[in-house]
C-alpha cells in the first residue's frame, strides 16, 4: 500500500469513529431523527464508496485489456504476415514439386533427366506467443466472450500453422539433400516420392486453412503486418526467388 493510501485508510477511520460516536450520543439521547440521519448518511456512504470502488477497478481493467490486446495484435499481425510470406511461395513451391516428380518419373522410365541448380528452400518466420501466453484467467473475464473466443481460435490456429510449417520446412531440408545427385537408386526413388507427396499435402493444407485464419483476425481488427521492420517488408514483397528458377532438365 502506497503512503497516499495508508493515509486516505487513516482518514476513514478517523471519520468512522467520529460518526459512531454521533450514532451513539443519539442513541443516549433518544433522539431517533438524528439516529435515522445518521444511518442514512453512513449507509450512502458505503454506497458511494462501493461505486467510486468498482469504477477505479473497471478503469484499471480496461486499461490491462487495452495494453494485453494490443501486445497480442502485434504478435498475431506478424504470424500472419509471415503467414502470407509463405503463402505466397505457394507457386512455386507446386512448380518445384511437379519437376522433383518429373525428374523422379525419367529415372523410373529409363531415361534420366538432371537438375540444373539446386532444390531450393522456403522462407519463414516465427510466429510469437508471449504475448498471448501472458494472458490470465481474470483478465480473459473482462473480454467480451466473442472476442474472447476468436482470439483463441486463432492463436490456436497459429499454433498449429507454425508446427506445419516447421514439418514442412524439415521435408524440404531433406529434398534439398537431393540438389546435385547423379545417380538415383531404388531406394532414393522412394524416398523422394514421399518426400513430394508430404510437400504436397502441407501445401495443401496450409491454403486450406488461410481463410478462415484471416477472418477470425479480420473480426479482431487485425491485419497482417512486420510492422517497421524492412528486412522482413522486402521479403515479404519477394519472399524466394530460388524456388521460382525451373531446375529439371530432361532427357
Amino acid at each position: 500500500m502506497s503512503d497516499g493510501e495508508t493515509a486516505e485508510a487513516a482518514r476513514f477511520r478517523v471519520r468512522a469513529l467520529e460518526r459512531l460516536k454521533r450514532i451513539r450520543r443519539a442513541l443516549a439521547e433518544r433522539d431517533w431523527l438524528g439516529i435515522a440521519i445518521e444511518v442514512l448518511v453512513v449507509t450512502l456512504g458505503v454506497l458511494i464508496a462501493i461505486v467510486a470502488q468498482q469504477l477505479v477497478e473497471n478503469a484499471r481493467w480496461r486499461t490491462e485489456v487495452r495494453e494485453f490486446r494490443r501486445a497480442v495484435d502485434r504478435d498475431i499481425a506478424w504470424s500472419l504476415a509471415g503467414y502470407q510470406v509463405r503463402l505466397r511461395q505457394s507457386e512455386c513451391v507446386e512448380r518445384r514439386i511437379a519437376e522433383l516428380e518429373r525428374w523422379r518419373d525419367s529415372w523410373r522410365e529409363g531415361r534420366p533427366g538432371r537438375l540444373t541448380g539446386e532444390i531450393g528452400r522456403l522462407i519463414g518466420t516465427g510466429m510469437p506467443t508471449s504475448a498471448w501466453g501472458s494472458r490470465s484467467s481474470e483478465l480473459m473475464r473482462h473480454l467480451p466472450p466473442e472476442t474472447r473466443r476468436d482470439y483463441g481460435s486463432l492463436n490456436d490456429s497459429l499454433a498449429n500453422t507454425f508446427q506445419q510449417l516447421v514439418a514442412e520446412r524439415e521435408v524440404w531440408s531433406s529434398l534439398a539433400a537431393f540438389s546435385g545427385a547423379r545417380q538415383l537408386s531404388d531406394d532414393n526413388l522412394m524416398r523422394l516420392s514421399e518426400l513430394t507427396f508430404r510437400a504436397k499435402l502441407y501445401q495443401r493444407v496450409l491454403l486450406a486453412n488461410a481463410p478462415r485464419t484471416m477472418r477470425t483476425a479480420a473480426r479482431l481488427g487485425i491485419r497482417p503486418s512486420f510492422e517497421n521492420d524492412r528486412t522482413m517488408q522486402t521479403i515479404e514483397r519477394d519472399p524466394n526467388r530460388e524456388l521460382c528458377t525451373p531446375i529439371f532438365e530432361g532427357s
